[in-house]
């Protein structure tokens, strides 16, 4: 769940700031300013496609395990749930 928060985070991240800099102007403004029907959906569709796959790539290499491990599935010990891991050889 924590992962799709947050990549659908990244994903809204570039409306969320251009709805934020449609009311500043707005607001500066006094007048109505710029509308929704000339936000520039494909560009900001885009930029969020893009810093989605920029946080994967981060996360795969920040939090992400060693590709020559060896996955040790969760498994029961002396009556206990012990989970799984990548162990290193």
């Amino acid at each position: 769940m924590r992962a799709v928060l947050l990549f659908g985070f990244l994903f809204i991240l570039p409306l969320a700031i251009y709805a934020g800099y449609l009311n500043v102007i707005r607001y500066m403004r006094k007048t109505e300013g710029p509308t929704w029907s000339e936000v520039p959906l494909t560009r900001l569709f885009i930029a969020g496609l893009a810093l989605m796959a920029a946080g994967m790539v981060v996360t795969a290499y920040v939090i992400g395990e060693d590709p020559d491990g060896v996955y040790v599935p969760a498994r029961m010990e002396n009556g206990k749930l012990v989970p799984g891991d990548v162990k290193n050889e």
